[in-house]
């Protein structure tokens, strides 16, 4: 295999193996192979033996080769089983098979769409409630944006007369002439 990249820290190198490329990291307890690292350059042939632990490939064996066409090493797999400890306390589930939990979760379902849930708090998921409640607060052409609309010119209108220095006798007019206007306009 050919050293593609080496990492900073010296621990990790970029093999191409026949076209493939990935990494093979080496164990910090491997010191000769570490030390052969420090040795190693991009482009180098090394002969590598490993193996594949959760995912990831780690070196057991690391040769520098002074031919150009090295052997494809051929990979030894493993896997290591990761145990989860049950914690003992209360709403845990860990005593329950499997099935059992299954059907527990599908005896509970959204009305709407029929989406397992845990409980029977709520009628329907969070996805469909929050649709539900989209089409129901939907306000487009409703009577309160009118009201809103309203509320604005009159605000308008009240600040531009202020702003007009005039006579008591035709403010009245001044002000039904300005609010005319401002709805005119609002409303085109």
């Amino acid at each position: 295999m050919k050293i593609v990249e080496i990492s900073a820290r010296k621990n990790t190198l970029k093999l191409d193996n026949a076209g493939t490329t990935s990494w093979y990291k080496i164990s910090a307890e491997d010191t000769p192979a570490l030390e052969l690292v420090k040795t190693l350059a991009v482009g180098d042939d090394v002969d590598v033996k490993f193996t594949v632990t959760n995912g990831v490939s780690v070196v057991s064996q690391l040769d520098k080769t002074d031919s150009p066409a090295a052997p494809v090493v051929k990979e030894e797999k493993t896997m290591e089983e990761t145990k989860v400890k049950a914690e003992i306390g209360s709403g845990n589930n860990f005593e329950k098979v499997a099935t059992e939990l299954t059907k527990e979760l599908t005896k509970y379902a959204c009305k709407k769409c029929g989406k397992a849930m845990k409980d029977d708090k709520y009628e329907m998921c969070y996805t469909c409630n929050q649709a539900d409640w989209k089409a129901k607060n939907d306000d487009s052409g409703s009577d309160r944006n009118l009201s809103i609309q309203r509320q604005a010119i009159g605000k308008m209108t009240a600040t531009t007369i202020a702003n007009i220095t005039t006579s008591p006798d035709g403010l009245l007019e001044l002000i039904d002439k300005v609010y005319d206007k401002y709805k005119e306009k609002v409303t085109e």
